[in-house]
């Protein structure tokens, strides 16, 4: 029987093995050596597919922290059931205020602040050298990261779809672009891989490493 734990494996590897046959970096390792990074810019795009509980959670606390949240009107408007759920006012609360222009916003600035910050830390160490000036446009379409009741029940694993473009940061012409590329990060399902989950990296950290990994063997040809 194949445990939730081989199935997150498996769908991981799946999701790695449809980069193998992207097309090559235009760039040859003498330009990219000649080459420094001086920006990276992350936008998500509006139409965007975003899942990230987590942060949903973070925003809630911080509302009701300072006493912003109006947990009642969840009942008002018929939105929670008679269903004894004692989380139910919470949870639909939390919906309402992801769905708020000020939820999305929040969400997309934690993506774009988490995916550029990793994006930098990889890529410097071997665009820092070079004379001409580069910057990094990166625009994400999706960005998924599996709960940990999801994982428990049926397995899952965070998830990003990015598209990256290196430009010339005086004149704005193209060097290299990598559309839409996929990447994934493990994450352990069933209850024995949600409890080991906690003493490693947060899943949205290791998703954005992952990406940046990725990104960076694609940019930069392997030293042969």
């Amino acid at each position: 029987m194949i445990t939730r734990n081989w199935l997150g494996a498996l769908a991981f590897a799946a999701a790695l093995a449809g980069c193998a046959s992207a097309p090559p970096s235009p760039l040859s390792l003498s330009e990219t050596k000649s080459l420094r990074l001086d920006s990276v810019n992350v936008s998500v795009a509006p139409d965007a597919a975003v899942s990230w509980a987590g942060a949903e959670e973070d925003l809630y606390g911080q509302k009701q922290a300072a006493g912003l949240l109006q947990e009642t009107k969840a009942i008002e408007t018929g939105s929670v059931g008679l269903n004894g759920d004692p989380n139910a006012i919470k949870n639909s609360a939390i919906a309402e205020l992801a769905k708020s222009p000020e939820g999305k916003a929040y969400i997309n600035e934690r993506i774009a602040d988490r995916l550029g910050t990793a994006l930098e830390q990889t890529l410097k160490p071997s665009l820092q050298m070079g004379s001409r000036a580069v910057k990094l446009e990166v625009t994400v379409h999706q960005f998924s990261i599996p709960t940990a009741a999801q994982r428990v029940i049926i397995g899952g694993m965070p998830v990003i779809k990015a598209s990256a473009v290196l430009k010339d940061a005086a004149t704005g012409a193209m060097l290299a672009q990598r559309p839409e590329m996929i990447s994934a990060a493990y994450a352990g399902n069933g209850w024995a891989g949600v409890l080991a989950d906690q003493f490693g990296d947060d899943l949205d950290v290791r998703l954005v490493n992952s990406y940046s990994a990725q990104y960076k063997d694609w940019l930069v040809p392997p030293q042969g």
